[in-house]
């Protein structure tokens, strides 16, 4: 809408057409009406109107000179002259100050409305010009710095020339790159719309938020854009704070997604923009050993340089992890790759993401490899490993990088440890099926046994009490004194028989062992508990 205001000494005018005259009908916002010149310079200079209405016979002040003022503060202020004169000097005059149309009074509201609707056209069409010229404006601008950041100065000034030149050279600048980290990744967890829905929704809110913040390279997820100001303070201060209110509208709608900025220095003249760029994009670099969400600038950035990709034997290192993992140090796994963390943020961003690449793929042949012996395929992993090596060489974060290899670390190991477990189960099973049918042997040994399943005796004897709940002595009293039993149960044979059937080399022993178990003799077993008189 429009904005209009009524100037007329003669109340009954003013108030009439004030009521009168559908304004929001006309798309005209209506701000009021003065009986004097000097009321309708204050609230002339107050709205700044769009259409000015106005007696030339007023008060103070007459409709000329209103009409004079408004001109020079808006050369594009409609004026509509209203008069109970028919005067050739004063129409003459109201031609030259550029009024759009001149009205006698008394005043026909129909023609009026006529009219205020061919000047809303007007307005409206002056308006789509404007904006279109701005645009051209601005694309042409646009143009010209993109000219400046990938060209450089020389060829700025051949296409722009020198006047725009020493234009910008009067600007400080500074180049940012705004990106949702981990944007890559967001086709594992979102569909394309809603990778859509996330980048436009970025987007617009950069316009919104960060409205000074002229964007010239795109691509999803990510906006690389310029800020200028005449005052470098002014520039690296706003830089501090610039992402706070990004930061919290945009986690409020994506509370899982955080936005990386980094930024070049503040440079003093516009002309450096090529500088800032590259600057800005050395800075993006070192986002991988920076927390998500973080401001990385340029200037602040340290490598120390205290650790060099030559220095990391990637050989030897792998080598250790893998051992590690196999041997299922839970502990030690976790404190090596605290260490590769930390001689990777040493090592700087861009060099530390490259080497990182380099060690997981080395990692990841080396111990599927190692797996092999140990019974053990990629299938048997709770994990697809492309996509988990995937995963880890596309994340932007160092952090999130360490923690996605622990986390496979953690599930190789796993699976080891079940593989064990499986293993020695069936290894248990085994021995109790070679004791069911050697017991009877008075010369059975836990050693015999262990060779039999292919393990040491040392780790035999844990892992046999480990899944039975007894040592291996016991369970083998006592699956013979059960099987006495039921000899006892069945058969007529004497003690001394069945003792020598159930691997007893003498009937003493046997009948200690017996009463050990059952807190009763022998004999006592079969007359109290059997109820049959025992034969000697």
């Amino acid at each position: 809408m429009f904005k209009a205001i009524l100037c007329d000494d003669n109340e009954l005018v003013a108030q009439g057409l004030g009521e009168t005259l559908p304004w929001e009908e006309l798309r005209i916002d209506f701000r009021g009406y003065c009986l004097d010149g000097l009321e309708a310079r204050k609230l002339l200079e107050k709205e700044s109107p769009d259409i000015l209405i106005t007696d030339i016979q007023m008060p103070f002040l007459d409709g000329l000179e209103l009409t004079r003022i408004a001109k020079t503060r808006n050369p594009d202020t409609v004026v509509i002259i209203i008069s109970g004169y028919n005067d050739f000097d004063f129409a003459q005059e109201a031609l030259k100050l550029g009024v759009t149309d001149y009205l006698l009074k008394p005043i026909d509201p129909a023609e009026m409305e006529a009219l205020l609707r061919k000047v809303v056209k007007g307005c409206e069409q002056r308006a789509a010009e404007r904006a279109q010229s701005l645009l051209d404006e601005q694309t042409r601008r646009h143009e010209q710095i993109r000219t400046l950041i990938y060209d450089g100065p020389v060829a700025f000034e051949n296409v722009c020339g020198r006047e725009e030149k020493n234009r910008l050279r009067q600007f400080a600048c500074m180049v940012g790159v705004m990106s949702i980290d981990n944007y890559e990744q967001l086709n594992l967890r979102m569909t394309e719309k809603e990778q859509q829905k996330i980048n436009q929704v970025f987007l617009e809110m950069l316009k919104k938020y960060i409205p000074r913040f002229q964007v010239y390279e795109r691509r999803p997820g990510t906006a690389v854009g310029y800020f200028l100001d005449s005052s470098p303070a002014q520039l690296k201060k706003m830089r501090e704070s610039i992402m706070v209110t990004l930061r919290k509208a945009f986690g409020t709608l994506f509370p899982s997604n955080t936005v990386t900025f980094a930024g070049s220095s503040v440079r003093k003249s516009a002309l450096e923009l090529q500088k800032a760029h590259e600057e800005a994009m050395l800075a993006l670099q070192e986002r991988f050993v920076y927390p998500p969400g973080s401001n990385i600038f340029y200037d602040y950035v340290k490598t120390t340089g205290e650790v060099s990709a030559e220095e990391l034997d990637n050989a030897a290192l792998v080598s250790k992890l893998v051992a590690l993992i196999c041997q299922r140090d839970r502990s030690a796994v976790h404190a090596t790759v605290a260490e590769l963390q930390e001689n990777l943020l040493k090592m700087g961003g861009a060099k530390s993401y490259i080497f990182m690449k380099i060690f997981t793929s080395g990692l990841f042949v080396s111990l599927f490899q190692d797996l092999g012996h140990y019974g053990i395929e990629s299938a048997d992993i709770d994990m697809e490993v492309s996509e988990e090596y995937q995963r880890i060489t596309e994340t932007q974060s160092l952090e999130k990088a360490m923690e996605l290899l622990l986390h496979c670390a953690e599930k190789v190991m796993d699976a080891i440890e079940n593989n064990a477990k499986n293993s020695n189960s069936k290894s248990i099973v085994a021995a109790r099926n070679y004791i069911e049918e050697h017991y009877m042997d008075p010369g059975l040994t836990m050693d015999e046994v262990a060779r039999e399943v292919h393990m040491s005796s040392s780790y035999f004897s844990v892992v046999f009490k480990r899944e039975t709940g007894m040592p291996f002595t016991d369970y083998l009293i006592r699956h013979r004194i059960r099987k006495s039993q039921e000899l006892m149960k069945y058969t007529d044979l004497r003690i001394y028989e069945i003792s020598s059937k159930v691997g007893y080399d003498t009937a003493a022993y046997y009948s200690t062992a017996f009463k050990k178990e059952t807190g009763l003799s022998p004999s006592e077993y079969k007359k109290k508990i059997l109820g049959v008189e025992p034969k000697e």
